[in-house]
């Protein structure tokens, strides 16, 4: 959830870094004065899909947009994780399995709204809660994965 914040924040100084540099340079103060603060860090370059797709966003809508789309394919990969661990487990893991999935969705969709209430009712509270639900569904989707390859490795 924290990284969701840290990527939303991050979209949103470069969507302000943008609109600051069409403005002219500032004048250099005539005498001397404190130090100068230093030019922020260049953002890393993108890790991953969602990454390079925020760092191609130029509006509020397109981030937003990423964030959906990287909680889309978050839920395909825990279905494909959920389905292929299904296939290997007994009748009573299966059943345990189908009541974690569905404990999972209102418990996770109740974690975003949290994660996302620092921005309530603000353009970025989709980007937030769009990235905090991929990120907590791929953490799942990541734990069920292993799951399956421990139970083949045996």
């Amino acid at each position: 959830m924290r990284r969701s914040f840290l990527l939303a924040l991050s979209a949103l100084s470069l969507t302000l870094a943008g609109a600051a540099s069409a403005a002219p340079p500032p004048e250099p103060p005539s005498s001397p004065g404190p130090a100068a603060t230093p030019a922020p860090a260049p953002l890393p370059a993108p890790v991953d899909e969602i990454d390079a797709c925020l760092s191609k966003a130029d509006t509020q809508a397109a981030m937003n947009d990423c964030a959906k789309r990287a909680a889309d394919k978050a839920d395909a990969r825990l279905r494909e994780a959920a389905k292929g661990l299904r296939a290997v487990l007994d009748d009573a893991g299966k059943e345990r399995l189908d009541r974690a999935v569905k404990a999972f969705v209102p418990w996770r969709t109740a974690a975003c709204e949290v994660d996302g209430d620092v921005v309530r009712g603000g353009s970025m509270e989709p980007l937030v809660i769009g990235m905090c639900h991929a990120d907590l569904t791929n953490f799942w989707a990541e734990g069920l994965e292993q799951q399956l390859k421990d139970r083949q490795s045996h």
